[in-house]
């Protein structure tokens, strides 16, 4: 386990204990990878985002979100050491741009692979803080939490370029399994029952399911 408590009254963990996966997900998309251009720098997002709601239906703060994440490999573009895909899991504020906290996986070119933690201490982008782990085992899945008290939390795959792979594949996708997301009114691990997809471009990503059944993204340039 990782522990860290950030100015910001945020405290980011990252549960690294794997466990076995049945997918075979050492593949990635061929080179040379999708059939996209580069154009880093460039963020695309695919997965699910949410809020908890009271009885009026009024948003009220998420106190964190944990998920079990796929461990995959994925294409990234060799062209600079900055192009990376990534997949995690994040609790914002959501009049903010910058401020967030976010735990999960990251891949950048020749396979170059990390757990990370990112966080911002304010909305600046110059409060931004990155901490890189050694990686899980490709295969495997791990728990990944945030815990913080704004009011929307997201779970992600991020990519920089349009040329990288989103994680997953069409075939074989990437999942967020167990997701729960903290209610401190009930004060308990609650399974979030509103949430809406986030997909930059449906044509080139996907994301589908749900919180209760798990969460699948997927580059639909790619078998897995």
């Amino acid at each position: 386990m990782r522990y860290l408590i950030i100015g910001w009254v945020v405290a980011a963990i990252l549960l690294a204990g794997s466990l076995a996966s049945a997918r075979t997900v050492e593949a990635k998309c061929p080179n040379p990878g999708p059939p996209r251009s580069d154009n880093y720098p460039a963020t695309y997002w695919s997965g699910m985002y949410g809020q908890l709601l009271n009885v009026l239906g009024q948003p009220i703060g998420v106190g964190g979100i944990y998920a079990r994440l796929d461990n995959r490999t994925v294409w990234v573009e060799p062209n600079t050491q900055y192009h990376q895909s990534a997949a995690w899991v994040q609790i914002k504020p959501t009049s903010t741009v910058n401020m967030r906290a976010q735990a999960g996986w990251l891949e950048k070119r020749y396979g170059a692979r990390n757990d990370f933690i990112l966080y911002f201490t304010s909305d600046n982008y110059n409060t931004r803080t990155l901490l890189t782990y050694s990686p899980q085992p490709i295969g495997d899945s791990s728990f990944y939490t945030v815990l913080d008290n704004p009011n929307q939390w997201q779970a992600s795959g991020e990519i920089n370029s349009r040329a990288n792979q989103m994680p997953g594949g069409y075939a074989i996708g990437m999942y967020f399994n167990e997701l729960h997301v903290w209610n401190g009114v009930p004060f308990a691990w609650v399974v979030p029952t509103w949430y809406a997809v986030i997909n930059s471009n449906s044509s080139w990503f996907a994301a589908w399911g749900s919180p209760l059944n798990g969460v699948g993204i997927w580059d639909w340039s790619c078998y897995d």
